[in-house]
């Protein structure tokens, strides 16, 4: 009876080897998020440092003196109300 557990467990392995691909696609948008997230931190650096909040994203980006990666195809960066940079669609 023992060796039927075992027989049951072996499968479930390979059925569920599925997931972890779903898991490393959800790791790749997460890896995304801390860009946007250090971006955000650097806008607030900015702020801090000028004592203002800068007209808009290019404003903030020809002065900041930070690597900003380009934004996606049909994507621009924007600076949020809650002072954090999004991405929003052109």
């Amino acid at each position: 009876m023992f060796a039927a557990g075992c027989g049951k467990n072996s499968e479930k392995p390979s059925s569920s080897a599925t997931p972890p691909l779903q898991t490393t696609a959800t790791a790749t948008n997460v890896a995304a998020a801390p860009d946007l997230m250090e971006l955000s931190i650097d806008l607030r650096r900015w702020c801090a440092r000028n004592h203002r909040v800068p007209a808009n994203f290019e404003e903030f980006s020809a002065t900041a003196g930070v690597d900003i990666p380009p934004p996606p195809a049909g994507k621009k960066y924007v600076i949020g109300g809650n002072m954090q940079i999004n991405l929003v669609a052109r």
